[in-house]
């Protein structure tokens, strides 16, 4: 209370052009602070617009980054399915020899009056040419299925 006595009794000693300058100067400054305050709030605004599409821009490299991944998880499948397929297929091409006692080459067949040759190489011609070709189109199936293509 004595400082607003003594400032009451500082304004009392002043001038009335005095008053009206310091009036004016406080309505300047309150215009100003509320400026200023309307500039802080376009600020914040900004910030928080930013922030959003930071978050915007973060979500969708999110979306293509497990979408990546996904291809590159069906490539993988893919090639181990065909790599299982030219493995089996490889098995049942190779023809199989041993040795007999007197050391020449025999082939082996695995039962008595078959034709070891026309059954590895039909074997080998069905998993060479239909094996793959069944995988690529179950594969294509499972991805049409999941919404992939």
């Amino acid at each position: 209370s004595s400082s607003s006595s003594s400032s009451s009794s500082s304004s009392d000693s002043l001038s009335p052009e005095d008053q009206a300058e310091i009036a004016v100067v406080e309505m300047m400054l309150e215009a100003y602070q509320m400026q200023m305050e309307k500039i802080h709030n376009k600020v914040k605004t900004l910030d928080n617009a930013i922030l959003d599409a930071q978050s915007m821009v973060h979500i969708r490299l999110n979306v293509h980054r497990n979408r990546l991944t996904n291809v590159d998880l069906w490539i993988t499948a893919f090639n181990t399915a065909l790599i299982i397929g030219a493995s089996v297929s490889g098995l049942f091409g190779v023809n199989l020899f041993g040795k007999d006692p007197n050391g020449e080459k025999l082939l082996v067949e695995p039962c008595d009056g078959c034709d070891v040759t026309a059954i590895f190489d039909q074997v080998a011609l069905a998993g060479a040419s239909l094996g793959p070709l069944i995988v690529v189109f179950v594969f294509i199936y499972i991805a049409i299925r999941t919404g992939f293509m």
